[in-house]
């Protein structure tokens, strides 16, 4: 499994959209937004030591919907969007902790 998960500690996402174009039945729709995404990982040596890697990456990130087709009824609306995203990191940290017994040698 990939050691980068949704941990709701290390993940999370902040920003603001705004539709530039807003029609009944189709749109156009900016975001920017900071974006921050990480993991865990343990690993354990044979001297009895367990290691935990935490890694945190730090991106700011915009996003474009040149295509926004909204359907449903008055009621229930939904919408569909077709577009892309582009990512600059901002950051990067990595720290270890070290657990249990036993020596290094």
């Amino acid at each position: 499994t990939s050691p980068f998960s949704d941990d709701r500690f290390l993940s999370y996402r902040a920003g603001f959209s705004v539709e530039a174009v807003a029609r009944r039945h189709y749109g156009l729709r900016v975001e920017l937004g900071y974006v921050r995404r990480g993991g865990h990982e343990t690993f354990a040596a044979p001297n009895g030591y367990t290691v935990r890697s935490t890694t945190t990456l730090h991106y700011a990130q915009a996003s474009l919907f040149p295509l926004i087709l909204k359907v449903g009824s008055p009621r229930l609306r939904g919408f569909v969007g077709l577009g892309g995203y582009a990512a600059y990191r901002l950051g990067f940290g990595q720290t270890y902790t070290v657990n249990g017994g036993g020596s290094f040698d």
